[in-house]
């Protein structure tokens, strides 16, 4: 099953992108792929990413995979810092834990902050405010 963005909208500024039937690995470059559209709408926006409940079955990707989803990540990090308010993402909590140190990178690794939760309420209601925040 591919991606669902809940508002295709180039109007909204919240992009919800549902990852969280994809496979675990599949899921990080469906992200970038999303983040890429959404910064090509050339406006401010916040994102809230449905992530998969696990990690794949290895617990790794291929040194490969992994390189170019680092590359691709690090050409987008420019324009994510320019229109990304902030990035919330809803995993469990075991995978809170898991994926900490990426989660919690932020404006190192994703150009603009982040948040995990396994609440979507709470994740909407975090890039929302995100929207409207002074350092926004």
């Amino acid at each position: 099953m591919g991606p669902n963005a809940e508002n295709p909208s180039a109007e909204s500024p919240i992009v919800v992108l549902d990852v969280s039937a994809a496979a675990p690995d599949e899921a990080p470059g469906l992200v970038v792929e999303a983040l890429r559209a959404a910064v090509a709408r050339g406006t401010a926006f916040s994102a809230v990413l449905l992530m998969p409940p696990a990690a794949g079955t290895s617990g790794r990707t291929e040194p490969g995979v992994a390189n170019e989803r680092v590359r691709s990540l690090t050409r987008l990090r420019p324009e994510l810092r320019v229109h990304c308010r902030g990035l919330a993402f809803v995993v469990p909590l075991d995978v809170q834990e898991e994926r900490a140190k990426a989660i919690a990178a932020g404006d190192r690794l994703w150009g603009c902050p982040t948040f995990a939760t396994d609440d979507l309420d709470q994740a909407r209601a975090w890039a929302t405010a995100r929207l409207g925040s002074a350092d926004a």
